[in-house]
């Protein structure tokens, strides 16, 4: 940990910069809201595929069930 510790650097609001690696920090109200977009684009495409579609809501209904 004291090594994390030491090469931490805070270079931007939101941002961390950890032994090179820069990273993007976020509230987890906005990182559940973008795993939601990224499954819905996820199963969107995979339903473009299968020429199947189905509505916002039925995703949203899809979401509850995990």
């Amino acid at each position: 940990m004291a090594t994390i510790t030491k090469n931490k650097k805070i270079k931007d609001l939101g941002t961390l910069e950890i032994m090179g690696e820069k990273f993007v920090v976020l509230k987890k109200e906005y990182l559940d809201e973008l795993l939601i977009l990224l499954q819905s684009v996820i199963v969107g495409e995979r339903l473009l595929k299968e020429k199947k579609t189905r509505t916002f809501t039925e995703f949203l209904k899809s979401l509850s069930k995990r």
